[in-house]
């Protein structure tokens, strides 16, 4: 028992969430045995669990740099897609997907409030790459010389494909002829242009919304750490604007302890880095525990 300003504290860890402490206990004993003594864990978990175990570290200091905590990828785009329903709420998105016939008035209403997660990427997915083919199409027809030069470089290219003669040098040219265009540049001033148009507006903010998503989906899958890091960063402006307040309290923290990693803990930050931090089916078995 301590005392702060007179008045008792009881470091209540131990016995208000017996489950989770027992449960952290026991995994960091285990990561122990696998990588030696002295070893931290590495766990991740839903928020929930996420910010019972962070009090852990501030009601009982055994427990301070004991492991290293991470709120789980999958909660997070669960949040993500929520943030994306609203964002297409009142859009009309939602009633394209039915008038579609892609998907029902109930299933649209499971990806609209995140209870839907494959089927609400998969529509996010759908009408990213419908949305992008509408904006490209458009910025071509306002830029004949651009849509001329595109296609030339990408006929010279199908036909080295098709012939299969000398198919990397024709890749070459194309790449060269892209850059050489600073199409990049190009498209941006062509959104700038396009700014006072609030529909225009709403269609680009979408979808680089869900780019970040899918940057965050890949970068989990394939453990890319700094992918991982640079897209969850992104994803905290939406937390903020939506008021996801249990994401967007927690994050930009996360986001900072695991940068701060690479001082204490550089082992730790070196296995994020080379992607170690997720988990892929194989035929192996894999251990999350560094």
């Amino acid at each position: 028992m301590d005392k702060a300003f007179g008045l008792p504290i009881i470091n209540a860890a131990a016995h208000e969430w017996p489950t989770l402490v027992t449960a952290l206990d026991q995994l960091a004993r285990v990561s122990e045995l696998v990588t030696g003594p002295g070893s931290k864990l590495v766990a991740t978990m839903d928020m929930d669990l996420y910010k019972r175990a962070l009090k852990l570290e501030h009601l009982d200091h055994q427990y301070k740099n004991k492991w290293v905590l991470c709120p789980g990828a999958f909660h997070t785009v669960l949040c993500a897609i929520r943030c994306l329903g609203q964002t297409i709420e009142g859009s009309g998105l939602d009633e394209a997907w039915q008038e579609a016939d892609l998907y029902s008035s109930v299933t649209v209403i499971r990806i609209i409030n995140g209870s839907h997660h494959n089927r609400a990427l998969q529509a996010h997915q759908i009408t990213l790459q419908a949305l992008f083919d509408i904006w490209l199409g458009a910025f071509l027809e306002d830029h004949h010389a651009v849509r001329d030069t595109l296609y030339a470089a990408t006929e010279q290219l199908t036909t080295a494909c098709r012939t299969n003669e000398d198919v990397p040098r024709a890749h070459q040219a194309f790449l060269m002829k892209l850059e050489s265009m600073n199409l990049e540049k190009q498209l941006q001033e062509y959104d700038a242009a396009h700014d006072h148009d609030p529909m225009y507006k709403w269609a680009r903010m979408y979808m680089k919304q869900v780019t970040v998503l899918l940057q965050f989906q890949h970068a989990t899958r394939e453990g890319n750490g700094f992918l991982y890091m640079a897209a969850l960063e992104k994803l905290c402006v939406y937390f903020f604007a939506y008021n996801r307040l249990d994401y967007a309290q927690n994050i930009p923290e996360y986001i900072a302890c695991m940068h701060e990693l690479k001082n204490p803990d550089p082992d730790i930050w070196q296995e994020f880095d080379n992607g170690d931090f997720s988990v892929n089916t194989s035929n192996n078995v894999l251990l999350t525990l560094v």
